[in-house]
Parts: C-alpha cells; sequence; structure tokens
C-alpha cells in the first residue's frame, strides 16, 4: 500500500517521503500519512491459501495547526489525493487502482482497491493540534507467478 502511494504525485507533492507503517515518529513534521493494516484474511481452501485475498487498510491524512493555514482543508485535500479518481490501471490515487506492486520482478497482482469509506475527521486537542482524515480501503490482491 506504501509502495502505492509513493507512486501518487498528488500524495508526494504534499507529504513528500512522510508516509509511515502503523505510528508515525514522535514530533515529526506535518502533513504525513499513516497507513496501518486492520484486518487481514486467513481464507483457504483444502489445497492451501485462497486468491485473490482482500486485506483492509487505513489510511489517515494528518496535519497541525502548526503547519500553518487550514490543517483541516490540508488533510481533506491530502486525503483526496489518496482516494483519487478510481480509473482502474490509470487511477490517479489507490482508489480503483489496478497494476503490480512488489519491486522488480513485481510479486504482487492487484486486481481492485477498493474504497469502503472516506472523510472520517478527528481533532486532537493536545500541543500540536492535529487533524486526522480516515479512510478505509479494501486491497484485493494475488501472488504472480
Amino acid at each position: 500500500m506504501i509502495e502505492r502511494l509513493e507512486q501518487v504525485n498528488a500524495v508526494t507533492a504534499i507529504v513528500s517521503d512522510r508516509l509511515y507503517a502503523v505510528q508515525a515518529p514522535q514530533h515529526t513534521t506535518t502533513p504525513y500519512l499513516r497507513v496501518q493494516l486492520i484486518s487481514p484474511p486467513h481464507e483457504q481452501h483444502l489445497r492451501g491459501p485462497s486468491y485473490p485475498a482482500s486485506y483492509r487498510f487505513q489510511v489517515d491524512a494528518c496535519a497541525a495547526e502548526s503547519d500553518g493555514g487550514d490543517p483541516l482543508g490540508t488533510a481533506q485535500d491530502l486525503s483526496a489525493a489518496v482516494v483519487g479518481d478510481g480509473l482502474g490501471p490509470s487511477a490517479s490515487g489507490l482508489f480503483g487502482w489496478i497494476g503490480m506492486l512488489g519491486g522488480s520482478p513485481t510479486t504482487i497482482a492487484v486486481s481492485n482497491v477498493e474504497l469502503l469509506h472516506a472523510g472520517d475527521r478527528e481533532f486532537f486537542a493536545d500541543e500540536m493540534r492535529m487533524v486526522r482524515v480516515r479512510t478505509d480501503f479494501m486491497f484485493h490482491w494475488s501472488p504472480r507467478g
């Protein structure tokens, strides 16, 4: 999932390389993205694992008042860049994307990234005055080969 997000120009234009798995470093520069696996499946049949597998991921777009400007607007813009236009192999974000991942040679064939839920907003009243916009995706994939 992070590999795909690194390929999305609209995302990297906002966060540069600040894409984190599970937890962002303490006192990290904002805005940033946090990606977390919510539920992996354990589907199988008598001959072993069943594919395509479907993994649910949550992507959090985080911004802070300390960035200057409107942190909610920044987090919403970042979340919109993550979602994209849903146009299959040429999708501008995650939603609807179909393609290959996993380095060279590629090891994962992604058959679809389904948008489950978008736009939940949370505000944190700590010293950074953070805003987080949550988006959930179902990532359908099979091993290549």
